[in-house]
């Protein structure tokens, strides 16, 4: 059989490494493919390495037939049995190829706030009739997918995020590579530096924290639009030397072993991959209450959980578990068997292999 996923780029984010895990991982039998709608990363090594064939369609923003007449070029040359989209921007560009290559349409949602337009519903309601499954990554897209957007629920299918959790049990990484103290009490944020992300309010949240702990680093993995924005930020806080921006990395579980607590300020979000990888690592996590955050950040028990936009809170989280390292270990244990139990990517991928096969 072979797979086909078309994903925006082949940067580090979380629908991203959803299709690295899928390619990497579900070899029995299948050959791989993995089409970037719009640009190149880090990521076309890691597949290239392991054999699974990539293309770089390079859409521009004014266009709109090319990129599918592109896609549909890198599908009559690879010949998928499946095409498997994940987000409705992908699925818009890659239908047309998948139906004339004769490919079968699996299609996943990774949230559902960027859903929420008439239009955006309406299209994807029209589109998934198109398609043989349409997953979510959580029950809550899921019920939207079924309800808002009104696909009928024989075809939705909830297929939650999985982590390998092996890759996070050891670490090659010290602190002292990364030039910390091993006093420091580090927070870290793996997530795309994009306003829907707010790095900005995690930054002022961290100046209160430094306020009160002078020896608190805090590490930012990504790259995005709102580096230099961000940056100017740090600058005006006066927290130079305490706020490194570490750019896109490939060693993401190496780096989470180096932090005390792991932070996410989303606006809005579906079940990200970032904080499973966190929970995975055996660390707390401080995120907003928001989508799909709440089934896995336990409030009180896995992390805490802050409102959105609200830096006060957030300091407040952050210096509850940086001040206590007894609490931290707790939560990041509780947070590990959660994952082990629930979110194991065997289980993720078992179901994606079924509906591969069987739909």
């Amino acid at each position: 059989m072979r797979v086909m996923q078309i994903i925006y780029c082949l940067g580090v984010g979380g629908s991203e490494s959803v299709a690295r895990d899928i390619a990497l991982n579900m070899t029995d039998n299948m050959v791989h493919g993995v089409a970037a709608l719009e640009s190149d990363g880090p990521l076309r090594q890691t597949l290239g390495a392991n054999g699974v064939l990539t293309w770089i369609i390079n859409k521009q923003p004014h266009e709109r037939v090319r990129p599918m007449l592109r896609l549909w070029k890198a599908m009559r040359g690879f010949k998928p049995d499946v095409v498997h989209t994940h987000h409705l921007y992908e699925l818009f560009y890659a239908w047309p190829g998948a139906l004339l290559t004769g490919a079968r349409i699996i299609h996943t949602e990774h949230e559902y706030y960027s859903l929420m337009s008439p239009n955006a519903c309406f299209r994807l309601r029209q589109l998934a009739r198109l398609c043989r499954a349409v997953t979510g990554v959580n029950e809550e897209t899921s019920a939207f997918l079924r309800e808002k957007v009104r696909i009928p629920a024989k075809k939705v299918h909830t297929v939650v995020n999985g982590i390998d959790i092996e890759r996070y049990k050891t670490s090659t990484l010290s602190r002292q590579a990364l030039d910390l103290a091993e006093n420091d009490l580090v927070t870290g944020i793996v997530a795309r530096l994009e306003p829907v992300k707010d790095h900005a309010m995690l930054v002022q949240s961290f100046r209160m924290v430094l306020d009160k702990l002078p020896q608190a680093k805090l590490l930012i993995i990504g790259d995005g639009s709102e580096r230099h924005n961000l940056e100017q930020l740090v600058d005006e806080l006066d927290l130079e030397g305490h706020v490194r921006f570490l750019g896109i990395r490939s060693d993401i579980a190496n780096l989470l072993a180096c932090m005390d607590v792991v932070a996410l300020s989303s606006r809005e979000e579906g079940l990200p991959l970032c904080i499973l990888e966190a929970m995975a690592a055996g660390k707390p996590v401080v995120a907003t209450e928001i989508g799909g955050i709440p089934t896995v950040v336990r409030h009180g028990e896995t992390g805490l959980l802050v409102p959105s936009g609200d830096a006060h809170a957030m300091a407040t989280a952050l210096l509850t578990i940086l001040n206590d390292a007894g609490q931290g270990s707790r939560m990041g244990k509780n947070g590990r068997q959660l994952i082990e139990q629930r979110y194991d990517i065997k289980k993720s991928l078992a179901i994606y292999q079924s509906l591969y096969k069987n739909t």
